[in-house]
């Protein structure tokens, strides 16, 4: 099949978006597929760099921010190159057309910086299908990516598209009190104002008052964050947004800001954590330190996952990880199924044998 347009710019942005010093033009016609496959058929290479610039200036229309970086040099070798940074870009809200061309109307794209991309239903359901089919594969390196794109087309299409699609809808974290609470944050977050609230940790007793400065709100893992300066700990926390009660927005000098982020300040220690590593309120980090056999070694290698500390003969390697929430940590070495093994310290590795049994007592069949 002749890739879409659609599919063509899905495929430049996800070719462009991992890249740190962006891509020459000839990295990008080898690297997207659609532009590759029109190569290798014949295509004038003229007609595909037409094209491209065509994407390009599209993208840009929609609100991306693609990046033209000139050559800075006389050297032929210097050329111009494409960025995007993920820091300066996130991608629109999706939104289905009827089978009339006319955009289904929905309240959660109205107001937005950046515009609605608008997507035919049969595009949608392709690349549904395409997306379900790479993240439900065992060991695939884009698995995560393709569970991000899985999430990003069933929280921003809504469950009358999952219905008729047949997908199984992602689950949007908590119920309408936290999207509710998530937009007074938001709110509070744009205008510089101080929020307070009651918060159950998961690692202490009780509920405590907390004050906080908003910086930034975070959804991972199917749940939504708040990062902020912790008033009264004089120290930057993350608060999952269920956790919270009772929370109000300062409402005196609605127009001035009680505070000022700061210069730098950036997501990205949160964004890219795993569920063990996310940090949790005020609790001690634990040193791990895991043997992995061949070829899960060289598949956590790849993903980032640890530190390396020693490569043994026929694949094997220790790695150490800094855990936040042990029991994410054992949750994902149980999901491995033997391939990593806790080498200290060990009564972790005896918690991981407790957690192993209570799983195969949860399924295993009743007596008689």
């Amino acid at each position: 099949m002749r890739p879409t347009k659609t599919q063509r710019w899905l495929d430049l942005l996800a070719f462009l978006t991992p890249r740190r010093y962006g891509a020459t033009r000839a990295q990008i016609m080898d690297g997207v597929p659609a532009y590759a496959q029109s190569l290798e058929a014949g295509t004038n290479p003229e007609s595909v760099r037409r094209t491209f610039e065509r994407d390009k200036q599209e993208l840009l229309a929609l609100g991306i921010p693609l990046e033209t970086l000139p050559a800075t040099g006389d050297d032929p070798e210097d050329q111009a190159t494409y960025r995007l940074r993920s820091t300066d870009f996130y991608l629109p809200y999706l939104r289905i057309l009827s089978e009339g061309g006319e955009p289904v109307e929905s309240e959660r794209v109205r107001g937005l910086p950046l515009p609605p991309v608008e997507l035919r239903a049969e595009d949608l359901l392709t690349a549904a299908e395409a997306v379900r089919t790479i993240r439900d594969l065992p060991d695939v390196p884009f698995a995560a990516e393709a569970e991000s794109a899985w999430r990003k087309l069933t929280f921003d299409l809504g469950p009358d598209w999952a219905d008729a699609s047949g997908a199984q809808l992602v689950a949007r974290g908590d119920g309408p009190p936290v999207q509710e609470r998530t937009r007074l944050l938001h709110d509070a977050m744009a205008r510089g104002k101080t929020v307070r609230f009651t918060y159950t940790g998961a690692y202490r007793p009780g509920t405590e008052a907390r004050a906080v400065h908003p910086y930034g709100l975070l959804f991972r893992f199917n749940r939504w964050y708040l990062v902020g300066h912790d008033v009264d700990r004089d120290a930057l926390r993350l608060f999952r947004v269920g956790r919270m009660e009772d929370v109000e927005v300062n409402a005196a000098s609605p127009g001035t800001p009680d505070f000022t982020r700061p210069e730098g300040f950036t997501l990205e220690p949160w964004r890219h954590a795993t569920p063990w590593s996310l940090p949790a309120e005020e609790v001690d980090v634990t040193e791990v330190v895991v043997r992995f056999d061949f070829p899960r070694s060289l598949l956590v290698d790849r993903g980032g996952l640890g530190e390396l500390i020693e490569e043994r003969p026929g694949g094997v390697a220790l790695r150490r990880f800094r855990v936040h929430q042990t029991d994410a940590f054992l949750r994902w070495l149980l999901s491995l199924r033997g391939e990593g093994r806790i080498v200290d310290p060990p009564e972790l590795d005896e918690a991981l044998g407790r957690m192993a049994a209570e799983v195969a007592a949860l399924y295993a069949p009743e007596a008689g």
